[in-house]
């Protein structure tokens, strides 16, 4: 099975719902504080701002925003 096709079982499945990046997220991404250089974590981060969506993350910065207050669950999870 490739990769693709083993995305599509899982999203099917209800396993995980991939989220659309909007320009809304993306600006929200851009107006976050720049505890990452690169803009991927940002993106991750204002999309589940956006979602209203619990994130899990190992990446140590992301205790770092405040924005995650409530939303970022521990890593111990």
């Amino acid at each position: 099975m490739s990769f693709d096709e083993w995305l599509e079982q899982v999203e099917q499945a209800g396993i995980v719902r991939f989220l659309p990046v909007t320009h809304r997220i993306g600006a929200a991404a851009v107006a976050l504080p720049e505890h990452h250089k690169g803009p991927q974590d940002r993106l991750i981060i204002a999309t589940a701002l956006h979602f209203k969506a619990k994130l899990l993350s190992f990446d140590g910065q992301f205790p770092l925003y405040r924005e995650l207050n409530g939303v970022l669950l521990p890593n111990n999870v």
